[in-house]
């Protein structure tokens, strides 16, 4: 049938349908031979097409493919809120906080919302290697709640950042046995 239809919108749209039935219908390898073939044409929901690819992947527990099926479709669809999003929680699962920050950073030059900003400072105050990590965080949240000053996890962040910073700066204190630099670091 596919070669006796005219490969035009309608040809990609029941394309499309054939795959999203396969795929619910539990048949992964033929939806994965269609979706596969819509993964190269210029589909206008191809974003959806990469979506569909990498779930059956972690449906299968190819989580190689999963991932490079992600980063794929977040480099050419960098708007795409799924495709991004499912790469930051991937890396952050993982504990791989640098390739995190980096599609944190994509993420927010393409669409910047304050869930973004209290994200990245959550990544940055779970990495909290010392203050200055920890003002990162703060730096991020307070973006959030100036973007949206009713978001409550980023408000709870920034008191618990200060708390935090609080222990941190009390602990450095206390280890010092020089009154005179204790002053100083008051």
């Amino acid at each position: 049938a596919d070669t006796m239809l005219h490969k035009n919108d309608s040809y990609n749209e029941i394309k499309y349908y054939a795959a999203i039935f396969a795929y619910n219908a539990e048949m992964y390898d033929e939806a994965m031979v269609m979706l596969q073939e819509m993964r190269s044409s210029n589909y206008k929901k191809k974003d959806v097409v990469y979506q569909l690819i990498a779930d059956i992947y972690q449906r299968r527990g190819d989580m190689v493919n999963y991932e490079n099926t992600l980063a794929e479709g977040a480099a050419a669809m960098p708007s795409s809120q799924y495709l991004v999003g499912s790469l930051i929680n991937l890396y952050i699962e993982r504990k791989e906080v640098d390739k995190a920050i980096n599609y944190l950073n994509i993420a927010i030059q393409n669409n910047p919302t304050p869930q973004l900003y209290n994200v990245l400072g959550t990544v940055y105050k779970n990495k909290a290697e010392n203050i200055e990590t920890l003002n990162q965080a703060l730096t991020y949240f307070m973006k959030a709640v100036e973007m949206d000053p009713n978001f409550a996890f980023a408000q709870y962040n920034v008191g618990d950042t200060y708390y935090t910073l609080g222990i941190l700066i009390e602990e450095e204190i206390m280890s010092i046995k020089n009154p005179v630099l204790i002053e100083q670091k008051r």
